[in-house]
């Protein structure tokens, strides 16, 4: 978007104060817990530097051919940025905060904040390969396989959960993680001691997996 005016073609462009970039991404086929994140593009035709930020879009009810100031997705969460120069045919990576990523669809609002325009393929590009969003997840099989395998490891009580779930068997710096069904996730600790005991209070009600790195993942249900 330049303005009011989609620029629906063959390259995306960037510029601090006039043009935005918008990608939207199909996550559909993903069934489980997203790990990690990317987002990878190749600079094309047009060279450029300065402050890069990628956020997640606010809306998905659009599409390349209508996007439009009406209809266009707001700039919301920052998901990663990058500040650097874009030489021409390299290859950019931006980690993108895999924990604020869900649901079937993705909408990306690209910025540059300070520096030089530049630009990379669209999918209509005829040569150039177009932006892409590469993430890793642990599919539902995994989770059932590994929860199999923790029960000999960790123990978790009480289960259902009311108000503060306890963790045994673990080692001091483990780092514990819980994710929700969607696979979002939504609390991060270190652990202190072999015992550690989490407050609860702040999930809702459903169904959640705890993973330790190196000791597998449990499920647990809040009330």
């Amino acid at each position: 978007m330049q303005g009011n005016n989609n620029q629906n073609n063959t390259l995306i462009r960037i510029e601090s104060g006039k043009r935005e970039g918008y990608l939207m991404f199909d996550l559909s086929g993903i069934n489980g817990a997203i790990t990690d994140a990317k987002l990878k593009f190749e600079v094309t035709s047009d060279a450029g530097n300065g402050n890069l930020t990628v956020h997640k879009g606010t809306s998905n009810n659009w599409s390349e051919t209508n996007l439009s100031n009406g209809n266009k997705p707001g700039a919301g969460v920052l998901l990663g940025s990058i500040n650097k120069t874009y030489s021409l045919n390299a290859t950019e990576t931006i980690n993108l905060r895999e924990n604020d990523i869900s649901g079937n669809r993705l909408s990306l609002v690209l910025r540059l904040t300070s520096g030089n325009d530049f630009a990379f393929a669209s999918k209509e590009h005829s040569s150039n390969s177009s932006a892409k969003l590469v993430i890793s997840y642990a599919s539902q099989r995994a989770f059932e396989d590994d929860i199999k395998e923790a029960n000999e490891i960790l123990k978790i009580y009480p289960n259902p959960v009311k108000d503060f779930v306890t963790i045994d068997g673990l080692n001091q710096h483990d780092m514990i993680t819980i994710y929700d069904i969607l696979g979002s996730k939504v609390l991060q600790l270190e652990a202190t001691s072999e015992n550690e005991t989490i407050s609860a209070t702040s999930l809702t009600p459903g169904i959640y997996f705890v993973s330790v790195l190196g000791k597998k993942r449990l499920r647990f249900i809040k009330q």
